[in-house]
Order: C-alpha cells, then sequence, then structure tokens
C-alpha cells in the first residue's frame, strides 16, 4: 500500500464506519433526515477524495507531502490548479465539512 492510497483511503474509511455504525443507533422518526445528511456528507468526501487524487496527478513528479522548492521546478497551471492555488487546504476543509455532516 502506497503513502498516497493511505492517505486518500484513511478518511473516507473512517467516514464509511461512521455511517454504518449510526444506521443501528438512528430513531425511527428521524431516520429519513439523519440518513439524507449521511448521504449527502458521504457524498461530500467522496468528491473531495476524487478532487485530491486529480491534484496529485496533475502535480506528477512534482507531487510531495513536504512543501520545498524541487529541482526544474515549474509553476503547474493546468486542470485543477487552473481554477485553485491550493488545492490540498481547500480540499481538506471541504471533506470536514462531509465528515461533520
Amino acid at each position: 500500500m502506497t503513502v498516497l492510497q493511505i492517505f486518500l483511503g484513511g478518511p473516507s474509511l473512517a467516514h464509511i464506519a461512521t455511517v454504518i455504525s449510526s444506521f443501528r443507533r438512528a430513531e425511527a422518526e428521524v431516520a429519513h433526515t439523519i440518513l439524507s445528511t449521511i448521504i449527502i456528507g458521504t457524498i461530500i468526501c467522496l468528491a473531495c477524495t476524487s478532487f485530491h487524487f486529480w491534484a496529485f496527478t496533475t502535480l506528477g513528479r512534482f507531487f510531495d507531502f513536504q512543501v520545498r522548492i524541487q529541482a526544474d521546478h515549474k509553476l503547474i497551471t493546468k486542470g485543477p490548479y487552473s481554477y485553485v492555488r491550493h488545492l490540498s487546504y481547500t480540499g481538506f476543509y471541504l471533506m470536514y465539512i462531509g465528515v461533520v455532516m
């Protein structure tokens, strides 16, 4: 398992486990509202995970978990980086919204 797989899979697996465990605790009267919120939160988390993966693949060999300037460094302005400069921060903030839901 690569670091990227662990990095992307961990939050999603934790959210899925929370979703599964919450089905038993939901009351009958509010189950529909809770289920809708859980589904929306799960969709947000999965979308953010896909967004992170797209960002990492766009960076290619320039992707690293440590912030630094690499040899032959160039500014990436294609793909999602043409819209947002700091994709990891944006993706994490949006994922937190999904996890809270």
